[in-house]
């Protein structure tokens, strides 16, 4: 089984991500499709697999969510799989008539009307009564507090600012990147020569290292493309660490 779904449009990620730190603070094991597919896997594979074995699917609407068929896919499945659905209201919004079946009989969290705090108690009143709260004993409570750093893998798939510096001679590149779940990526590379686009595939070495492999274009030519990372700092926004050939390398994550 996996754990509690939340389905929610990207551009309301801030409000998502207060709500996944706070339930998993009272105890609750969330599943977060950027934190818990990995590099390489089949990303409509496992968001499906995680709806279908969830103990429970939150849904939060909004108008961004409203306008999201991503969000509309997602909820019909959790339906037609008899999960437990709670509708989180974010932001005041019209539901749309194909969200409107399965969400005109179901009683709302309305953080619209309430607190936050108060919002996110009838929440885990709701969790509790379906017994979905993890046991807040010391052994689980240290569990959480020691539990190791995210992977590689589990962090990566986005869309990363990528600052390169050559320590000898200071000379500067940058890169925007994105790096999708099925372990492709695309981007553009600005260089003191000139700006290429780069696509390819990445992948986690077991050495926890990054690599990418593919190619360039610069409009006249493409060549192939190659590099490694190593990470020697690792937080979920943010990289730092070194090329194979020395750069110094910092990824700030955009999205």
């Amino acid at each position: 089984m996996s754990g509690i779904f939340i389905s929610y449009s990207r551009l309301d990620r801030e409000f998502v991500d207060r709500l996944i730190e706070a339930l998993e603070q009272r105890g609750f094991d969330i599943w977060v499709d950027r934190k818990d597919i990995g590099g390489g896997s089949d990303w409509r594979a496992a968001i499906s697999q995680a709806i279908r074995t969830c103990p429970a699917f939150l849904v939060v609407l909004s108008p961004n969510s409203s306008d999201s068929k991503k969000v509309v896919q997602e909820l019909s499945l959790a339906d037609q799989h008899g999960r437990q659905i709670i509708p989180l209201m974010a932001e005041t919004c019209d539901i749309p008539a194909d969200m409107d079946l399965q969400l005109s009989t179901l009683q709302r969290i309305d953080f619209t009307q309430c607190s936050f705090d108060e919002a996110l108690n009838e929440i885990e009143s709701a969790l509790t009564e379906k017994k979905l709260a993890r046991s807040v004993s010391a052994t689980k409570t240290n569990k959480i507090k020691n539990q190791p750093p995210p992977s590689l893998a589990s962090l990566l798939p986005g869309h990363w600012q990528i600052q390169i510096a050559n320590p000898m001679t200071g000379m500067m590149g940058q890169m925007t990147i994105e790096l999708s779940y099925n372990g492709t990526f695309q981007g553009q590379l600005f260089a003191p020569t000139g700006q290429t686009a780069v696509q390819g595939m990445w992948q986690i070495t077991p050495l926890n290292q990054l690599v990418f492999q593919g190619q360039q274009t610069n409009g006249f030519q493409t060549i192939p493309y190659s590099v490694l990372l190593q990470f020697n700092t690792v937080t979920p926004t943010n990289l730092t660490g070194f090329t194979s050939s020395g750069e110094q390398v910092a990824c700030q994550k955009i999205l």
